[in-house]
């Protein structure tokens, strides 16, 4: 079975961070890759299995890409992910963004 599919995936956001959740059945830690590249949350994973039993043999190969855009008041450097059960939990704290200050200019 050949799957290369859309995964089903949420997102949560509240004041202090962003709440991705993703679901990876059959999935395991070691076949999922997750970065941060250009402000874009990249999750690429790929999965082969291959069972035998008598004269059969049962094959399974899946990928999945995700790319999902950043906003501005993220650290990457706090992103946070668990594989369990399935689905993937990414947790991404905002930080404060300072404001552009207000400055006066002399006009002579």
């Amino acid at each position: 079975m050949l799957s290369d599919s859309r995964i089903p995936w949420d997102v949560v956001e509240d004041d202090k961070c962003i709440k991705l959740r993703v679901d990876m059945p059959g999935y395991t830690k070691d076949e999922v890759k997750l970065t941060v590249e250009d402000d874009e949350l990249v999750l690429k994973a790929e999965h082969q299995t291959k069972e035998e039993e008598d004269d059969w043999s049962m094959r399974s190969y899946g990928s999945c890409n995700l790319r999902i855009r950043l906003p501005e008041n993220l650290d990457p450097s706090g992103i946070k992910a668990e594989l369990k059960d399935g689905v993937l939990k990414v947790t991404a704290p905002k930080v404060e963004v300072n404001k552009k200050e207000t400055h006066k200019v002399l006009v002579e």
